[in-house]
């Protein structure tokens, strides 16, 4: 069991990387527009104008921020993407598995209520595959 929890954090470990370069790529691939995620491209916006600073500098700066913005909803994405992925690997993983059947047939067998009043009982799941 404990072998394919490892597993379903291994593939969880690779969703903040993964949203976050998918992030910096759209970033990238959208540049000319100057839009940020969810959002067009404003008339009213002036880029080449942004604070006290103007011209290069000003632009630079605004790609940056729409850098950073674009990584934090990729990283989202990423997590609301691969999390689920990586518990079904881990389910189905323990459902294969040779060893853990007596554990499987016997959760399996149970529904909702009964599964929490045995838990409640403090019953581990070697006490549940003796009986």
């Amino acid at each position: 069991m404990a072998y394919y929890k490892a597993k379903q954090h291994s593939i969880q470990s690779f969703s903040l990387p993964i949203g976050v370069i998918g992030g910096f790529y759209r970033a990238y691939s959208t540049r000319q527009t100057f839009a940020f995620p969810f959002m067009g491209p404003d008339p009213l916006v002036n880029a080449t104008k942004l604070g006290r600073l103007g011209g290069v500098q000003a632009v630079i700066r605004w790609h940056v921020l729409r850098g950073i913005v674009y990584a934090v909803f990729g990283g989202e994405f990423g997590f609301l993407l691969l999390n689920p992925l990586a518990a079904k690997v881990c389910d189905i993983g323990l459902m294969r598995d040779a060893r853990m059947k007596g554990v499987v047939q016997i959760l399996g067998g149970l529904d909702a209520s009964e599964y929490s009043k045995r838990s409640n009982q403090g019953e581990t799941t070697a006490q549940l595959s003796c009986q």
